[in-house]
């Protein structure tokens, strides 16, 4: 009775889930008609109608008529909870501004550790109510605009959640991704109702409100006892051990090391960094314990431990992961005490209908897709397969008693739980791993082996934790020896997730994946779910064994077709130049499959184009492997972002120029590359390197600053730069680094300046570089410039005019985003990002 009851709400609540994100996803379309008058009549006359439904279906029992509409009213809700908030008109875009608004998190406060000659500020980054705006223009208040604000001060400033805050600095909109594979910051903030950034240089001043609400109060209490929590698990000597801690207990990411990071998402096991359904069950398990020892009945101890489970969320922050795991914990606890069955799959589907009801725009985030996918996989995949496994003879089904063989069954017990682990680790990554690749463009085939190692360490290390956290609040002297033997299990973890990392084939990097692709490899994977939950219970016979064979088949070749590229492949002379603000950081391919990387952009604190741009650039077109990296010149702009390349890529070698006067960066570059085995080695001007059919030739420095150190160091760092001749097939680019026009005058009087097809500008533009005379020997078809939206005096108008008169089409990288070039024999094709081809 109950098992037919609970089938019939299972199925009817996953239709309301499905029509709810249906209309989740109708709601941009829809939102040009939904003016408040159509939605308030559509909403009275829907209800008048599911009314005479509803009572119609109670006398003649048209169950099936009821839920039509109940999933109707389900597209509604979808509807009317994606309607966008309509933008306050004459906010600007961009402006020196002066603001007022209301701290709407948790501040924390985090060092700016830079590389070379950055300072030791703090900064922190946080939501912000915005009230008022003043600029040089306009004068606008009564805002409720959500902005992201960036405060940086010499030390930690006093303000905290609730606050009113009044400060300025430079405003402008969040601008989306404009490189492809890059995060799209844009769209990540839209999602939470954010359109602007502010980066705040002076706090004026900021005030308590002057009543706060019970709520309020208790916010404020939790970040304190979270940062109270985060100093205690801050110790001397292991401080990379300590921010893992604090990120799998407090959800701080911040601190957190960035090879660590790599490490655990080529395992695919960064789930367990961030809080989900295994912290929250820690956490849960361990008060349930307590409510046991404290003789709580048993309906009632599940019940005991929500409101400390609920305070734990809310200490760590309502992510997806942590929202949807309260939720159906909170449904699991509260079930014995109506007297209803447990049932995973129910408190899942409700935990959905709850989310996508609260934080619809969250429906198109990668996070919730994962979490929510990756749970339903573990309740649907993991079953069938391990009846499978129990058919095939893998393992035997565990007996309720055995009193003969208890060792036996132990054993078995430890054998299933191990097999549970792999099970439920192939079922996951085999539905989730397209959503990882479009996010990392990598793929961890021994997933499944390093989460049947990592997730056992993890979970001694939150139960440590969770103790550690409990008694803190008895004795901080005990609570600190327990977490310096947490910390030691926890290097262990650690020195396991670097060495799974390190294996053979732990990770793959792959291209972008193509729409067709994607929705054949899902529609095998429910082909396939449905056939094996068919024949999971039966025998394995000659019929079976064949259509399990044809299956895997049809996994391998719609793997093949994911793996598609969804572009052409490269036939020529390839140039690609990132987006990488005032910077600058270029890519060049060659038909028989040869990558240089010439700089990386630049790095401040954690922010970093190396790793937020360029690395992810090269995974969405399958590159692993770098043939050489060749950095122009020491310049934070363009040096300081190559950091992350070699330490996330896999690199040949690494080239430099011959003069290295005060240039730190040199230093922290090839000390990177000595620690990873890539060879260092100088460019001088007239040399010649080739990789496949792509050919270098340096032009500058000429010889005599080459040979003069303290007088190249007396002209200026940029007099140095190198500047490249790339040649393949006929074709050519010249890239000029940052070279100024006395570099150019000495290179043009070594006779190395000649016509080019692609000339990448000097210097962003500046006036200080690019003369006519350089111009005029280059004669370029097409001209990249690479800067910075908003750049004062950048590019300069001569340049451009100068590049005009010689027919050269000006290409800037802050007007079309990243620029590719393809040069075949008598062609040249440019496309930029978003746009398409545009020749």
């Amino acid at each position: 009775m109950h098992a037919g009851a609970w089938k019939i709400e299972n199925t009817t609540l996953l239709r309301a889930v499905l029509a709810l994100a249906a209309g989740v996803l109708m709601g941009p379309a829809a939102a040009p008609y939904c003016t408040p008058g159509m939605c308030a009549l559509a909403i009275i006359v829907w209800a008048c109608v599911f009314a005479v439904t509803a009572w119609n279906a109670r006398r003649a029992g048209g169950a099936c008529v009821l839920e039509a509409w109940c999933v109707a009213g389900c597209v509604m809700a979808g509807i009317a909870v994606t309607l966008e908030q309509r933008e306050q008109p004459g906010l600007p875009a961009r402006a020196e501004a002066w603001v007022r608004g209301r701290v709407a998190s948790d501040v924390v406060w985090q060092a700016r550790s830079g590389i070379a000659g950055d300072s030791n500020a703090v900064f922190a980054s946080f939501p912000l109510m915005v009230d008022e705006i003043v600029t040089e223009t306009a004068f606008i208040s009564g805002l409720a605009e959500r902005v992201w604000c960036i405060v940086t001060a010499a030390q930690p400033l006093g303000f905290a959640r609730g606050d009113t805050l009044a400060a300025s600095g430079s405003w402008q909109r969040i601008r989306g991704a404009s490189n492809p594979g890059q995060f799209d910051t844009a769209a990540y903030f839209a999602r939470s109702g954010i359109r602007h950034r502010l980066a705040a240089d002076a706090v004026v001043h900021w005030e308590q409100p002057a009543r706060m609400t019970r709520m309020l109060r208790l916010q404020r209490g939790l970040d304190r006892r979270r940062a109270a929590f985060a100093a205690m698990m801050t110790r001397p000597g292991c401080e990379d051990e300590c921010a893992v801690m604090r990120c799998m207990l407090l959800g701080l990411q911040q601190g957190l090391p960035d090879d660590v990071v790599e490490a655990f998402k080529r395992t695919n096991t960064f789930h367990v960094l961030s809080i989900s359904g295994l912290h929250i069950g820690v956490v849960w398990s361990v008060w349930w314990c307590i409510a046991w020892a404290a003789g709580v009945p048993g309906t009632w101890r599940g019940a005991a431990a929500l409101p400390a489970l609920w305070l734990y969320g809310g200490m760590v922050g309502m992510r997806v992961s942590v929202v949807r795991s309260l939720l159906m914990f909170t449904l699991f606890s509260l079930a014995p005490l109506v007297r209803r069955q447990h049932d995973a799959f129910h408190t899942l589907v409700v935990a959905a209908f709850c989310y996508i009801l609260l934080w619809p725009r969250q429906l198109a985030s990668p996070a919730t897709q994962l979490t929510f996918l990756a749970v339903a996989t573990l309740l649907a995949g993991t079953p069938v397969l391990r009846a499978i496994a129990v058919r095939l003879s893998v393992v035997r089904a565990i007996p309720e008693y055995d009193i003969e063989h208890q060792r036996m069954r132990w054993l078995q017990r430890i054998k299933h739980y191990a097999l549970n682990i792999m099970l439920g680790t192939l079922s996951v990554w085999a539905v989730t791993w397209p959503i990882t690749v479009m996010q990392n463009h990598l793929v961890t085939p021994l997933s499944w082996l390093a989460n049947l190692v990592i997730v056992p360490f993890t979970s001694v290390v939150l139960v440590t934790g969770v103790a550690t956290l409990a008694l803190s609040f008895v004795s901080y002297w005990l609570a600190g020896i327990v977490f310096a033997a947490n910390a030691a299990v926890l290097r262990a973890l650690m020195c396991l997730v670097e060495m799974m990392s390190a294996l053979p084939g732990s990770h793959l990097v792959t291209r972008s994946l193509t729409a067709g692709g994607l929705l054949w490899y899902y529609f095998t994977v429910v082909v396939t779910w449905c056939w094996l939950q068919r024949h999971a219970a039966g025998p394995a016979t000659v019929e079976t064994r064949r259509r399990g064979l044809a299956a895997l088949a049809a996994w391998v070749v719609f793997a093949k077709i994911m793996a598609a590229h969804d572009g052409p492949a490269c036939t020529g002379l390839q140039m690609t130049a990132l987006d990488v603000g005032l910077g600058d950081a270029m890519v060049l391919r060659e038909p028989s499959g040869a990558t240089i990387l010439t700089d990386g952009g630049t790095a401040l604190g954690p922010w970093s184009m190396g790793a937020r741009v360029v690395v992810p650039y090269l995974r969405s077109e399958g590159i692993g492997t770098l043939d050489a990296v060749v950095c122009t010149h020491a310049d934070r702009d363009h040096a300081a972002g190559l950091i992350d390349v070699l330490r996330l890529m896999r690199v040949r070698e690494l080239l430099l120029p011959p003069v290295g006067t005060n240039a730190p960066l040199f230093d922290v570059l090839a000390k990177y590359a000595c620690a990873r085995g890539v060879p260092v080695r100088t460019w001088s001007a007239g040399e010649t390197n080739t990789w496949g059919l792509l050919r270098g030739i340096a032009v500058s420095p000429a010889s005599a600053i080459a040979d003069e150190p303290a007088r190249a160091a007396a002209w200026g760092g940029n007099m140095w730069s190198l500047v490249v001749r790339w040649e393949c097939r006929g074709r050519s680019v010249l890239a000029a680094g940052d070279a100024p026009t006395g570099a150019e005058a000495a290179a043009i009087a070594d006779g190395r300046i000649a016509r080019c097809d692609v000339l990448k500008v000097a210097h962003h533009g500046s006036a200080g570089s690019t003369s006519a005379r350089f111009i005029d020997l280059a004669r370029p078809a097409a001209a990249v410039l690479s800067v910075g939206p908003g750049m004062p005096g950048l590019p300069a108008p001569q340049v451009i005019d100068a590049l005009a008169a010689a027919d050269a089409r000006v290409i800037r990288t802050d007007a079309s985003g990243a620029v590719r070039l393809e040069m075949q024999t008598n062609a040249l094709a440019v496309s930029v990002f978003g746009t398409g081809c545009i020749d």
